[in-house]
C-alpha cells in the first residue's frame, strides 16, 4: 500500500486545454462546466500529453462520472483494470471515503512504475494500491467482494475481466467498462484506430449486452464521446 497524509484544505481546480478531445459541440459544453481538473490530476493529464498517451485515459469530465458514482452508491472497495499513468486511480481515489482503497492493475511496467510514482506522490496516496503485472493473474489473488469494478485496458479482454467482476462484485455494486463503444467499431466504422481489429467486436458487443440484462443488472451505456458502460448488480 502507498502511503501520504490527507489534503488539508480547500483545493484549487482549474478547467482542462481546450485542445484536450474536442469532440462535439455538446461534449465540449460538457467539458467546459464538468471536466474541472485539481493540479494533482492536471500534472498527470500534462504527462501522458507529452508522451502522446492522453488519447487512452479518461477525459476530465468522465473521472467526474466516476466520481459521481463513487459518492452516489457508498462505494468503498475499487478494483481497476488498466491503470496506464494513474490519472483514473485518483479521480476514483479523490471520491472514496476515508476507509476506502482502490486496487489498480497494470500490465506494462513503464507505465505501472509512472503510476506508481503518481500516486505515492498524491494526497490519497494512501487510497491506492498499484499492481504491475497481468490482469488475469492478479484478479486470482483478489478473493474478496468489491463494491465497483473499472475496466479500461485492452479490449480483447473485456468479457474475461467481466467474468472475474460478475462473480467478485457484490450486490449492489458496479462494473464499469470504459471506450464500449469501441471507437464505432460496434456500427461498422473501423476509422477510430487505437489497434481495433474486426474480432474484437463480438467480444465488445458481448460485454454490452451481458450488463444490458435487466434480470442481472440495472444498467446504462453512456453516450461518451468513447461510449461508457454502467452496471449495478441486482
Amino acid at each position: 500500500m502507498l502511503n501520504a497524509k490527507d489534503l488539508v484544505g480547500e483545493i484549487e481546480y482549474q478547467q482542462p486545454s481546450p485542445k484536450v478531445r474536442p469532440i462535439s459541440p455538446e461534449l465540449n459544453y460538457v467539458a467546459e462546466i464538468f471536466g474541472l481538473e485539481d493540479p494533482e490530476l492536471a500534472t498527470v493529464r500534462k504527462q501522458m500529453m507529452e508522451q502522446e498517451l492522453e488519447y487512452m485515459s479518461l477525459a476530465p469530465a468522465e473521472g467526474r462520472v466516476l466520481q459521481f458514482l463513487i459518492r452516489g452508491f457508498g462505494i468503498r472497495q475499487i478494483v481497476e483494470i488498466g491503470a496506464l499513468y494513474g490519472y483514473s486511480s485518483l479521480c476514483m481515489a479523490k471520491a472514496l471515503p476515508s476507509d476506502g482503497e482502490i486496487i489498480s492493475l497494470e500490465k506494462d511496467s513503464g507505465r505501472c512504475a509512472v503510476a506508481v510514482a503518481n500516486a505515492r506522490a498524491s494526497v490519497v496516496a494512501e487510497k491506492i494500491d498499484i499492481r504491475c503485472g497481468d490482469a488475469l493473474e492478479l484478479l486470482a489473488y483478489i478473493n474478496d467482494p468489491v463494491d465497483m469494478v473499472f475496466i479500461d485496458a485492452d479490449k480483447a479482454g473485456y468479457v474475461k475481466y467481466l467474468d472475474w467482476a460478475e462473480k467478485n462484485v457484490r450486490r449492489g455494486g458496479l462494473i464499469v467498462g470504459d471506450n464500449t463503444f469501441l471507437f464505432g467499431a460496434l456500427w461498422g466504422d473501423m476509422r477510430g484506430g487505437h489497434g481495433i481489429e474486426p474480432w474484437m467486436i463480438p467480444i465488445m458487443d458481448e460485454f454490452n449486452r451481458r450488463l444490458a440484462n435487466p434480470a442481472l443488472y440495472n444498467s446504462i451505456l453512456v453516450p461518451t464521446a468513447e461510449g461508457m458502460t454502467i452496471a449495478q448488480k441486482r
